[in-house]
This record gives structure tokens, sequence and C-alpha cells, in this order.
């Protein structure tokens, strides 16, 4: 065995080195024309083809099917023999790192024997992260880029993650970016992904039958959670619903100039710069705090998420939660003043009102909430959408300034995340907690996902 081994790393070195004739004579042994995928060379499973794979083959050699030594895996060009070629198949790609889709893993109950509280296993060998613009774009613009730089530069300090750089798109449409993204997650090893401006294709717009005018834009969740964020397939409802990249987004409001649009990013990526760099300074400023807004009409009735209905095994609160129904006006106003570190909440919306329970009222305009984060300073450090309509739109033509995701990332909110995960004791919330890194914990749940807006490399405490 010691000496076959030798002989193919031998053959390995060869390969790699020399030019390899597929054309040769029939005397010659040959590559089969036909190209391998690389999890298919892969042999063991485990993300590279090693020395591991060799050996699976050099433990074949020779064999048929029949024979004692016989591993129909190790017949790659399926010939019925496990010969040299086969050899110089796994010769010709040793080294490389193949992809691997994100699996379904589960518990067992206690109670039924049965799987119960689906979660994920991703490919860790994909963690490198990209910031994703329009090639001529709005963002194409070396100012930003520079602050994009500065942005991966202060992720690697902080988290020792590696970036991909910015990467254009140049394209226009969903099969087109799809590939795009396919493409950075295979071949330069991403696994968080940063996409900049509503020039890409991620938006669905809404339009006035009269005139033709876009009268609303929604962020094009579906194709983003159900289509890019998983690699040479689509999302198999009930069947795996484990993402393969993580992503979220940064839109500035779209009545906005140009200009002002560059301008909103740059002070957005300013902020995610500032979070990295100084981030224990960062987490002192804020109350180690959940702070609950629900509506009242919820308050009473089995949706609601009140501390008090939550146990140990099914909790999303995972530090101090404070719970306020939104009629509690002053109690609203004090503790959004006190900055908790997280601020969810369950209410009622639209694209320019909430129903957080400020100013003596139910519901607050998208102004009114940066009014107090002018007079009061930054509020919370992440926004937890529990449930509240309008969270996905990204412009209104009634409204001057919209919406919501743009309003919490102009007020320093470093990450938003509107994320429905598998229920009980593997929810969104408890992977954040036990991971700390948002898009780590995206890739581990198991999940309908709606959005997450600000940065995927957000880190809690």
């Amino acid at each position: 065995m010691k000496k076959i081994i030798f002989i193919l790393l031998c053959l390995i070195i060869y390969l790699n080195f020399f030019t390899f004739d597929i054309n040769a004579s029939s005397t010659t042994t040959t590559i089969p024309r036909v190209s391998f995928r690389c999890n298919d060379v892969d042999l063991d499973h485990n993300g590279i083809i090693n020395i591991i794979d060799i050996a699976i083959v050099a433990k074949a050699y020779g064999s048929y099917p029949g024979h004692p030594k016989w591993n129909t895996i190790a017949d790659l060009d399926k010939n019925g023999v496990v010969n040299i070629t086969d050899v110089a198949i796994v010769a010709k790609e040793f080294g490389k790192k193949c992809f691997r889709q994100s699996e379904v893993l589960y518990d067992i109950s206690e109670e039924t024997g049965k799987p119960d509280q689906y979660y994920c296993s991703y490919d860790e060998t994909r963690n490198k992260v990209t910031i994703i613009i329009k090639e001529n774009g709005i963002y194409d613009n070396q100012e930003l880029i520079n602050i994009f730089n500065q942005y991966f530069n202060s992720v690697k300090s902080h988290l020792n993650i590696d970036s991909a750089g910015v990467k254009k798109f140049h394209g226009s449409t969903i099969n087109e970016f799809d590939k795009f993204i396919e493409d950075l997650v295979k071949s330069e090893y991403v696994g968080y992904i940063i996409f900049v401006g509503t020039d890409l294709p991620i938006v669905i717009n809404e339009y006035n039958d009269k005139t033709g005018d876009i009268e609303r834009s929604n962020l094009d969740h579906p194709t983003i959670n159900d289509v890019y964020a998983y690699v040479e397939r689509t999302k198999e409802v009930g069947v795996n619903e484990c993402v393969d990249v993580a992503i979220s987004t940064v839109i500035a409001p779209e009545k906005y100039s140009d200009e002002d649009k560059r301008s909103f990013v740059k002070q957005v990526f300013s902020n995610f710069i500032k979070y990295h760099s100084n981030i224990q300074a960062t987490f002192d400023k804020f109350n180690k705090n959940i702070l609950i807004i629900e509506h009242y009409e919820f308050a009473s009735e089995s949706i609601s998420y009140n501390p008090a209905n939550f146990d140990s095994y099914n909790t999303i609160y995972f530090y101090n939660p404070i719970y306020v129904i939104n009629t509690e006006y002053s109690k609203v106003e004090s503790e959004m003043k006190n900055k908790p570190l997280i601020l969810m909440y369950h209410t009622h919306g639209s694209a320019n009102y909430l129903g957080m329970g400020l100013n003596n009222k139910i519901y607050v305009s998208n102004q009114e909430i940066l009014d107090f984060y002018n007079s009061n300073g930054q509020i919370s450090l992440f926004s937890d959408v529990l449930s509240a309509c309008g969270q996905n739109w990204l412009s209104d033509k009634a409204y001057d300034f919209c919406c919501w995701p743009q309003t919490w990332l102009k007020t320093g909110v470093w990450t938003v995340f509107d994320v429905t995960g598998d229920p009980y004791h593997h929810s969104f919330e408890r992977w954040l907690f036990n991971e700390k890194i948002v898009g780590n914990a995206l890739r581990k749940t198991y999940h309908v996902q709606d959005m997450i807006y600000g940065d995927i490399l957000a880190t809690l405490p």
C-alpha cells in the first residue's frame, strides 16, 4: 500500500507540473474528456481532495465488480475497473477545495424519539466576505470602494475573516446574478455577501396602472432567499432550507440623489468600521437588555412575545428582556432612551408608520424615529423584527423619506434582522447568541428568512 501511495504522489507531481497529453496514442493512459465535478472526486466528502482520496483509490486499485477490494466510488470513469485512469483523475484534482452544500441536522425528541428541531451544517471553508455593487452603477465610485476596503480591513482585524474584495456585477438578470454569486462561492470561497444598491437585480417594483410610474418598491426577498442564497440549487421547501451563503443588503433611500445615496452608504459603512475597530467601546454604550415593544392587541393573544410565555427551551431572549406594550407611552420613551442592545418589536406597520408607542401615540413615522435619534442619540445596536408589515418596503412614492430599513441604518443600527427560524430550541436568536456573528447564525438556522439589512458580520457581545 505504501508503495502504491508513493507512486501516486509521484504522479500528482507529474500531472501538476508537466503537460499531460490527453490526445496521446491508444497505448498511453488518458484522462477521459468528460469533466468531473470536484465533489465527485472528493471521495470522503471532507471538502478537499487530499491523500485520503488517493488512499481510497489505491486500496481498490486493480479491482473490478466482484473483486474483494472493489469499491464503486473509486471507479471514477465508470469503466468497470479501478486503474491508472482513476488514479490520474484524482491526482489531477489533488489539493482542490470542493464546494459542499449546507446540510440539514436535527435533534431527536425526548418525547417521541423522532427527528425534531432542525438546524444546519454549512461549509466552513467558504469563509470570505465580499461586497457586490453594479459595475458602472451609482456605487462604482473610488471613494466608496476605499471605504469598503477599510471595512474589509476592520473585519480582518476584529474577526480574522478575509475578504474577496469588492465585486462588480455587469449583468442585469436574476439568472446572471445567480451565476455570478455561485462562482464567487465556489471559486473564491465566499460565505458572506453584502449587496449594495437597488441597481442590482434585488428589487420588485409596483407600478401605477394608469401612468406606468413606480408607486412602490420592495426588496425581492423571495429571490434572495430562495435562489441567491443557494448554490447549484434553489430552496427545497420542507427538505433543505439551509442557506449556502449568508446575504445582507445596504440600500439608500430611493428619493435621494445619487450623491446623497453614496453619502448614505458611506456613513453606514463608516459605522460598521467604527464598530469592528472599537468593539468593546461599542458594546459599552448599550445596556445588555432586550427591549420588546408589542402592540396592545397582541399582548393578550397566543401570538404574544411576552417573555413570560417562554421557558428556557423555547426562549428567544438571551439578555435581560424588558417587555413594554405600545400604549405604555412613557415607559416606551424611557426604555428607548436607556439604549438597549437589541430593540425587538411585534406591531402593526407600513412603509412609513410603525406602532412603536412613542410621542404619546401608538403610530410614529420614520421621521419621528429620526427626530428621537437626533435628540437622544443612538437607540439600539440591533433591531429584531419579530413581526410588522412594511419592513421590506424600500420606497413609496407617497413619502419623501422611506422606509424602515433605511431609517434604522440611519440611526446607527448595525444590523436589522427579520428571520423566522425553526421554532423553539433552534431559533435564529439562539444561534446568534451562540455563534455571535450574524452571518454564522443565519447559516446555522433552518429557516424561512425574510431579510437582513446592514452588516452580515455584525457581532453580539
